[in-house]
């Protein structure tokens, strides 16, 4: 007999001695979990089980048997042949969606193009939670790291019917049902029946009601997906029996898993919320009412139809990228920034963890466009980095103690880009450089802002200070708090400065807060009028009114057209002219004029 055709006699023959001793209650035993043991069986190994089962269950006949796991193999054979054929359907892509994923694959707009079409599909703004759900369920790609699972967490907690729920399953429609698995609730038992493991997949819990503290020590279900999210994998050991001898059953369910959850609680179990990246919906009153404004088009049958293709080129390049080791030649860099302000607390040791297996997960996501290696490793860019640093600054801090919100919009404003020129500070709220002088002198003797160079670091003295101001060369930035590095604070290219082509071109527009562009730009004159101050006295400051430059007539991707031949030719080349005027214009569309 060949190997193939010998069934695996320890699993089989414990399966047979704990079958109930009544046939009927056998059934669905022998016809789920044996019968699949004898596809590939010789007919008289077959019916040697036969024999036994038989015995075992007291069953009226052998052939009562027979009948039954025959059955059971016809239904196995025909499902096999309906995955051949689904099988076979699949590797005969249509051409058309293939050249679609070519062309995801080589966009360096990809993960902004990615949150685009969700906001298309009808998610009104939640862009940062967009951004987050994709690079979670992402991070699945993951190797197994050498202290267990690099995969992402997170949970999205607020109010019944805030929006938590529909903007994750519209990401969904980005993957494929490969890349992920969906439970709306169940046992820590269940995750052990999983059909074809959890490896490299998200495991999407609808509501995890199952998993929020409950005032006990633990939860079984939080346990064990615990162990899953940071082991990598889980085991659960029972006693089964064999020749009426108990003997040890091992069940392992293999990771890495990354994991999205939503919540109507702010907290889930202790040590599994710890591990986790917390966000909220939008429950702003502007907020509801572009919601409200949706909901109407679609009653009026203007909703937008989702293109099928477009959907299937996604899942198709989202199944054809690879897990693969990768390094960040810039992440003692990233370290020496985040620990500069003295000591850090515990959480911080997972919260940079995070922002690193982010990094490598936005590598993986872009690997088309990555260098590998010698070892063959795909080497992380700094455009991964600033995506990340716009989805996970405001976490990072968080997890840091940094709580402290400033109701001064621009201080505000300097805590979101790290560093602003007095100079970026007027132009973009309109006021004149005067009154950005004198309302942020009163803020530095207080302790809030304070001076520093492009890259965050504090002047050796006050000469170095006052020459970096001449030459419009010094930064005001938030005094004394621990953040990460902005990407021009990491690389010191002034291209990730506020402005620059690099910064213009991979901006997620996070704070633009609407779908609808024309919408978002109009709100630009709006930002000009004062905002609630929360230090000093705010009377000498300019407070006109300024008109709004015309919009760039040329496209995004004229303008990506423009930075790749600056590349190619070199700053000095007449395009390079040419992409600094276009940049100007860009930057125009929120930026106010101060009249005369």
């Amino acid at each position: 007999m060949s190997d193939n055709q010998q069934p695996e006699a320890s699993a089989l023959d414990m399966l047979i001695d704990q079958l109930p001793e009544q046939f009927p209650a056998a059934v669905k035993v022998i016809k789920y979990d044996i019968a699949p043991h004898l596809v590939d069986c010789d007919p008289g190994v077959k019916d040697h089980y036969i024999k036994i089962i038989k015995k075992r269950t007291n069953a009226a006949s052998i052939k009562s048997v027979s009948m039954l796991i025959d059955e059971a193999i016809k239904e196995i054979d025909s499902q096999a042949t309906a995955n051949d054929s689904c099988a076979e359907i699949n590797v005969t892509v249509d051409p058309e969606i293939v050249e679609a994923a070519e062309r995801i694959a080589y966009d360096p707009q990809l993960f902004r193009k990615k949150i685009d079409i969700i906001n298309q599909l009808g998610v009104i703004n939640e862009r940062r939670n967009i951004g987050l759900y994709q690079l979670v369920m992402d991070s699945r790609l993951l190797p197994m790291g050498s202290a267990g699972s690099d995969a992402l967490a997170m949970k999205n907690s607020g109010h019944y019917g805030a929006g938590k729920s529909y903007p994750l399953f519209t990401c969904l429609k980005l993957y494929s049902q490969s890349a992920y698995y969906l439970i709306s609730s169940g046992s820590e038992k269940s995750l052990y029946s999983i059909q074809n493991g959890l490896k490299h997949k998200a495991l999407i819990l609808a509501e995890a009601l199952a998993l929020e503290s409950s005032g006990r020590k633990d939860n079984e279900l939080a346990y064990a997906i615990r162990t899953l999210i940071s082991e990598g994998q889980i085991k659960y050991q029972t006693t089964g029996y064999k020749d009426k001898k108990p003997v040890t059953i091992v069940k392992r369910i293999a990771g890495p898993t990354s994991l999205v959850t939503t919540t109507i609680k702010g907290k889930l179990e202790d040590q599994l919320d710890d591990r986790m990246i917390s966000v909220h919906p939008n429950t702003s009153v502007a907020q509801t009412k572009d919601i409200i404004e949706r909901t109407a088009q679609v009653a009026t049958g203007n909703d937008m139809l989702a293109d099928e293709k477009e959907l299937r080129a996604y899942q198709h390049y989202h199944d054809s990228l690879i897990s693969a080791e990768v390094v960040i030649p810039f992440a003692s860099d990233i370290a020496s920034f985040v620990s500069r302000n003295g000591s850090l607390p515990i959480s911080a040791r997972r919260s940079f963890k995070r922002v690193l297996s982010a990094i490598k997960t936005m590598t993986l996501l872009y690997q088309k466009q990555r260098q590998k290696d010698e070892q063959g490793r795909f080497i992380a860019d700094y455009i991964d980095y600033a995506v990340v640093y716009q989805l996970l600054k405001e976490s990072f801090e968080e997890s840091l103690g940094h709580n402290k919100r400033y109701t001064d919009e621009r201080v505000r404003r300097i805590e979101i880009e790290g560093v602003m020129t007095p100079k970026a500070l007027s132009e973009r709220f309109g006021v004149s450089n005067a009154a950005i002088s004198q309302w942020s002198s009163k803020l530095v003797e207080q302790g809030v802002l304070s001076w520093c160079e492009g890259n965050g670091a504090e002047f050796i003295d006050e000469q170095a200070l006052e020459k970096a101001k001449r030459s419009g060369k010094a930064y005001l930035c938030v005094a004394g708090s621990k953040s990460l590095p902005t990407p021009f604070q990491l690389s010191g290219d002034a291209r990730w400065d506020r402005g620059g082509e690099l910064y213009t071109a991979y901006d997620l527009q996070l704070d633009a807060g609407n779908d609808d562009e024309g919408r978002a730009k109009a709100m630009v004159e709006k930002e000009s009028v004062e905002t609630v101050e929360q230090y000093g006295d705010t009377d000498s400051w300019d407070k006109k009114r300024a008109p709004v430059k015309v919009l760039s007539v040329k496209s995004h991707d004229d303008v990506l057209k423009m930075v790749e031949n600056q590349r190619k030719t070199g700053s000095n080349s007449s395009e390079a002219i040419d992409l600094s005027s276009e940049f100007d214009r860009i930057l125009s569309l929120d930026r106010v004029e101060i009249s005369n």
